[in-house]
């Protein structure tokens, strides 16, 4: 009996399952991917990759699994965080690197301040399990020198089709790939995929003269009903997609009685800088007025808008609505943050408040300043989001010595010893809060 691998699907857009993929799909499809990129890896003995996927899930079975054993680079290393990443290549010297990843690690790896320390030995950067923006990608192609390669496929299909944003927004078929579009979205024909052919929810419009490049449109499943009208949320996006302060967003629908469009977005630095400026009111007028000029229905149009460090990617590098749905669904909004950067058991950022943040609310109407308790409550959320736990089982050491105005950068450092946590938030190098808090004991 041929033999199977089983692989369970992230349920970005659906139940996750349990996928079993004939062994002779991932060797075609791992040989194919060894032809094509055959200019990476022509020197494999001097190669050292380095990824920050899981093995198990289909992309990093495929890449670091089967690919790997094809071209026999000197050396495969996980690098879960920026600084593992940059310890690699230091101790690589000048050997060349591919890095295999994901949107979600780009993102994190492009907002920590010592990104800037990269070194030219980057030969590539692939990245699979959703789309990256164009302004992600032209950051992580200035960071790393090399534009990175986006992979389209499925677990269901393997790899379909890949793109470099540099030359534009168009995905081109692999070899030994036929596609086709359909009422459901794309059929995709090769060796990889289950049973040798497959349909994909994804809309495509392909090029009249290339038949085998396309251009994606979007999920077809990607469609919700909202006060019996039917709302696409590709469309709600898109209105945003070449707005100088936006980097990234996601519609979803949440409610419980009525569904209702929901948006997470991740601010460029022109965007932070406006938020600050104008507020988190203004901003929301502006992006409404965004959306009414690509002349969504009223009922498509967002009734929140929450702005985030980053969007709340899987392990899988996936967004799961009910993800979307948690962060959204927040007490408070988040304050802009910068220069993010996490360890084991430690935390550093930079955090500033705008002048309409709830916080500011009766604290006081003519000399605004940040309650000593809303920073705590800033602290712990970052102690729960980074660490994983709830720190409310004590405040030891409390001392708040400077007053917090609207608008001021804050430096957030926090060091974790078993379920204490030490931190202090600064501006400059005057200490304005310090303390100590415990994690709840079971």
């Amino acid at each position: 009996m041929e033999k199977q691998i089983e692989f369970r699907t992230s349920g970005s857009t659906g139940a996750p399952k349990v996928i079993a993929k004939p062994e002779a799909t991932l060797l075609a499809d791992a040989a194919m991917l060894a032809r094509h990129f055959a200019a990476w890896f022509g020197d494999a003995e001097q190669l050292r990759v380095l990824s920050t996927i899981s093995p198990e899930h289909m992309y990093g079975t495929l890449w670091l699994g089967y690919l790997m054993a094809l071209v026999k680079p000197a050396e495969v290393r996980q690098v879960p965080s920026p600084e593992s990443f940059l310890a690699e290549q230091a101790a690589a010297g000048d050997q060349p690197i591919i890095l295999i990843t994901t949107p979600s690690f780009l993102a994190e790896f492009l907002n920590h301040p010592l990104h800037v320390q990269v070194q030219p030995t980057v030969r590539a950067v692939v990245t699979s399990g959703s789309l990256l923006s164009a302004p992600l990608s032209q950051r992580a192609t200035a960071c790393f020198g090399a534009c990175p390669t986006e992979i389209y496929g499925a677990t269901e299909t393997g790899s379909m089709a890949w793109r470099q944003q540099a030359q534009g927004d168009l995905w081109t078929l692999f070899e030994g790939v036929e596609a086709e579009p359909s009422a459901e979205g794309i059929t995709l024909r090769s060796p990889f995929c289950l049973g040798g052919s497959w349909t994909l929810r994804d809309g495509v419009a392909f090029e009249p003269d290339n038949p085998r490049r396309f251009r994606l449109l979007g999920r077809q499943d990607r469609r919700v009903k909202v006060l019996e009208q039917w709302v696409d949320l590709p469309e709600v996006e898109a209105a945003l997609a070449n707005h100088p302060w936006i980097e990234a967003a996601v519609a979803f629908p949440s409610g419980e009685r009525v569904t209702r469009i929901w948006v997470l977005a991740v601010l460029t630095a022109a965007g932070r800088k406006a938020l600050l400026k104008q507020g988190y009111g203004a901003l929301q007028r502006t992006l409404r007025t965004v959306w009414r000029q690509a002349r969504l229905a009223d009922v498509a149009l967002p009734r929140r808008c929450r702005f985030v460090h980053a969007l709340p990617y899987n392990e899988r590098g996936k967004l799961a609505v009910a993800d979307l749905q948690r962060v959204a669904a927040g007490a408070w909004p988040m304050p802009v943050i910068e220069g993010l950067t996490r360890s084991e058991n430690t935390l550093d950022l930079r955090a500033a408040f705008p002048a309409d943040h709830p916080f500011f609310a009766g604290h006081f109407p003519d000399f605004a300043i940040l309650p000593g308790v809303a920073q705590l409550i800033f602290v712990r959320s970052w102690i729960r989001q980074t660490f994983g736990v709830l720190a409310d089982g004590g405040a030891t050491q409390l001392k708040f010595r400077q007053v917090v105005r609207p608008g001021q950068w804050l430096t957030l450092h926090i060091d974790r010893a078993d379920a204490d946590f030490t931190f202090t938030l600064a501006r400059g190098d005057e200490v304005c809060a310090s303390g100590k808090l415990t994690a709840r004991q079971p």
